[in-house]
């Protein structure tokens, strides 16, 4: 099917791993808005939606021989040339793999702006989720009304699972790491690192000496409005390292990892971090809860400071050997979550997907 199929990707660009996949399943990838652009653009709701139209006919017209289309991510677009222009109709899947599920369910959109969003979502042919988090919340927006779904997953090439795999765990570390880009307000709360700041300052009131260091770019107005109301014994011991070319080094000398976003659907740094040997307490809102749930289910806690603390509180509490065990039983269940398997799995799936919808238009 790989010339009959076509991927759609938002700007800047999709996700690097999701580009590798749609690569592997066909030769065609263009921009949703390929025609009239308005992604990043901040331009008003009246001109985003004339340029969905305008990109719906064009990609009916340009891809007239395509059958199935493939998007990173839900769009209208997609929909509105089905309902007006694509004759035959196309046959549509999305690859859901951002905060948009967790942000309809949690009504972080407006009434109306959700609303459209599941409209559209029921008119796709398929749902390829990435983890078993968004399938379900799936599930409970839709129920009947939801189009079959399918599960894939995300991981780290061979090459960085090498470099990962090498380091050797410091289970005496004192060091807790977060890995969460910024600079924007969305990606402070999407990425929970409000929450877990927090989290470190009730659990660092009864730890004296762990330390945080947080990964990823985030400005100084951010990085004060975090650390605003903190005491200097805390924001003293709290560290923002920046954007990183490799955290291996970083992996290295943590004791623990937190990943406690807000619908996040497959972070590959929780694999990494485990990959590595370090563990890490994840969100129930965050997708690889369910490797987590492999290793320890006390790696998991609510959206809420002060689980998250006693989290963290307990954790430093076990032993050394304690902390090796669970070291070894994430570096155990991560070896299962590679980009090369999860590649494999996601063309397998794919075709799987292709052919149940080829058939259905016979």
């Amino acid at each position: 099917m790989k010339q009959g199929v076509v991927y759609l990707e938002g700007r800047p660009i999709a996700h690097p791993m999701h580009r590798r996949f749609a690569e592997a399943v066909t030769e065609y990838i263009d921009f949703i808005d390929v025609r009239m652009q308005w992604q990043d653009l901040g331009r008003s709701y009246l001109y985003n939606l004339i340029c969905w139209f305008v990109n719906a006919k064009y990609l009916s017209s340009k891809y007239k021989s395509q059958d199935i289309f493939l998007i990173d991510n839900l769009h209208f677009t997609p929909v509105i040339m089905n309902m007006l222009f694509a004759r035959p109709r196309k046959k549509l899947v999305v690859h859901l793999g951002s905060h948009t599920l967790y942000f309809i369910r949690e009504k972080k959109f407006s009434r109306l702006n959700s609303w459209l969003h599941k409209q559209a979502l029921q008119r796709y042919d398929a749902l390829i989720c990435e983890g078993q988090m968004a399938r379900e919340i799936v599930t409970e927006l839709l129920g009947e009304k939801a189009p079959k779904t399918y599960v894939t997953f995300l991981g780290p090439p061979s090459e960085r699972v090498k470099a990962l795999q090498s380091i050797k765990y410091a289970n005496f570390s004192k060091v807790i790491l977060i890995i969460a880009n910024g600079p924007s307000d969305f990606r402070l709360f999407y990425k929970g690192l409000d929450v877990m700041i927090k989290a470190f300052g009730l659990a660092a009131n009864q730890i004296a000496d762990i330390k945080l260091k947080i990964l990823g770019a985030w400005n100084e107005a951010t990085i004060a409005k975090l650390l605003t109301g903190l005491e200097e014994h805390i924001s003293s011991r709290i560290s923002f390292e920046g954007s990183v070319t490799s955290i291996e080094d970083y992996l290295a000398e943590a004791g623990l990892c937190l990943h406690c976003s807000r619908g996040d659907a497959f972070p590959t740094s929780t694999i990494e971090a485990m990959t590595a040997g370090v563990p890490v307490i994840v969100s129930e809102s965050t997708g690889t809860k369910e490797v987590l749930e492999l290793v320890d289910s006390r790696l998991i806690s609510s959206l809420d400071e002060n689980q998250i603390a006693d989290k963290i509180i307990w954790f430093f509490e076990l032993s050394e050997h304690e902390k090796l065990m669970l070291s070894a039983a994430c570096k155990r269940e991560a070896e299962n979550f590679t980009e090369e398997k999860a590649k494999e799995h996601y063309v397998k799936t794919f075709n799987n997907i292709c052919k149940k919808l080829t058939l259905s238009r016979k």
